[in-house]
């Protein structure tokens, strides 16, 4: 009773205690409410398997994302040949075809607003690259000039107008970066070098299609990463 008392008249020893209760309840109340919100972030976060395509040997992988996160690109494997694909929630994998006398395909990019695919496809003589819409389907691109048949899709912007890849040129066994669009074609956008024995790739562009970014051959005969554009 005694020390009951105490607590009750001792007016600075009372604040110093309450304080001290209240100030313990705020950080544990803190602290709960921190870990319950961790448990159910970790609670709601979760893997979604986008599958493979039947008849081949289940080896299926993710390339590309739209903004939103509703479709994904890649590729699986029916009857032993790539297969690219395009995967939503709601309409699962979808196989994106093949070229005319080709078969194999590996879907590399997807567009922002998912409406438009880049990536490899294998045609009777090599590769190329390809861009496929639901309009439209696969539609080979080709190859820079004056190079084996070696070429693919790395990124697309715009619903398709503009895509950024690269290709094997008359410069030789490397890659040489290109710029797509329906209007001009497939062109090269060289190097940091003036060598004819240079190599880039072109591995993303920005969403409005205006800057282009990759990597390159230098002047010292390094590689760097580089910025592009036409303007």
């Amino acid at each position: 009773m005694q020390n009951t008392h105490t607590l009750r008249t001792s007016g600075i020893l009372s604040n110093a205690h309450q304080e001290r209760v209240s100030g313990i309840s705020i950080l544990t109340m803190l602290c709960l409410a921190l870990a319950t919100s961790t448990t159910a972030s970790a609670q709601d976060a979760w893997f979604t398997g986008v599958g493979d395509f039947p008849g081949g040997r289940y080896d299926s992988r993710a390339s590309d994302i739209s903004a939103d996160g509703s479709v994904v690109v890649g590729e699986g494997s029916v009857n032993g040949a790539n297969a690219a694909f395009r995967w939503t929630r709601q309409g699962g994998l979808e196989d994106l075809g093949y070229l005319q006398f080709g078969r194999g395909a590996r879907a590399y990019a997807i567009s922002p607003d998912g409406t438009a695919i880049v990536g490899q496809a294998w045609n009777f003589s090599g590769t190329e690259a390809f861009l496929w819409t639901r309009d439209e389907g696969m539609i080979g691109l080709g190859k820079l000039p004056g190079g084996e048949p070696h070429a693919m899709g790395y990124g697309v912007a715009n619903g398709g107008t503009v895509v950024v890849g690269a290709s094997r040129s008359y410069r030789g066994q490397t890659l040489e970066a290109f710029h797509w669009t329906p209007t001009d074609g497939m062109i090269g956008i060289g190097a940091m070098s003036d060598s004819n024995q240079i190599y880039s790739t072109a591995g993303s562009i920005s969403a409005d299609g205006t800057f282009v970014f990759g990597r390159a051959t230098k002047e010292d005969g390094g590689t760097g990463a580089f910025r592009w554009t036409m303007e």
